[in-house]
């Protein structure tokens, strides 16, 4: 699936507040990709965009044919890094197109970042016609790295630090170095 020199992506999943969304939000900031050639959504929104394009294309331009690969290059001549929040399949229709899609934006060298609570082997778990939607996880897990975030710790949930610290301090910037500043402060 795509060139041997693309990089790999990555699907990080875990419990519920463990950092997923975090260490992807600081490599989607920290990306050496043109910010216009890089999206980050939840995916639900991007399957939302998907289907209405194609509905689009059937509508206007029957003589296309199957939308998908249409869709796909669109996709792909735009996007160079597509990064998903909340990584989930629940839905059938998207089950059945998504194999067909991204073993299209994966030949054509898209990178994917995404978060999920589900590990890959378990998505879209007993699901309507799922024996259709299996070759996609062969696809991701050869084109993306899949790591579990295990952790006991539920970031969301430490309300502070020390006097009111918070539990990490983003975007970098004047406010947060002002606020760094006034932690060691207060610890010295």
């Amino acid at each position: 699936l795509g060139s041997a020199t693309a990089p790999r992506g990555l699907y990080m999943y875990g419990g519920v507040g463990v950092g997923k969304s975090f260490v992807m939000d600081t490599f989607f900031a920290c990306a050496a990709v043109p910010d216009n050639k890089k999206r980050r959504l939840h995916f639900n929104e991007f399957m939302l965009e998907v289907h209405k394009r194609m509905h689009e294309l059937r509508r206007d331009y029957p003589e296309y044919g199957d939308p998908v690969p249409h869709v796909a290059h669109t996709i792909a001549q735009n996007t160079q890094l597509l990064c998903f929040d909340e990584f989930q399949v629940t839905d059938v229709a998207d089950a059945l197109v998504m194999r067909r899609l991204f073993r299209h934006l994966f030949c054509m060298n898209l990178v994917m970042v995404a978060t999920s609570n589900r590990e890959p082997d378990r998505l879209y778990l007993n699901g309507i016609q799922r024996a259709s939607f299996v070759p996609f996880i062969e696809d991701l897990k050869a084109r993306c790295e899949c790591h579990d975030l295990d952790s006991e710790t539920d970031y969301r949930m430490l309300a502070q630090v020390s006097r009111g610290a918070n539990t990490y301090m983003y975007p970098l910037g004047e406010q947060t170095q002002q606020a760094m500043d006034e932690l060691f402060t207060g610890l010295t």
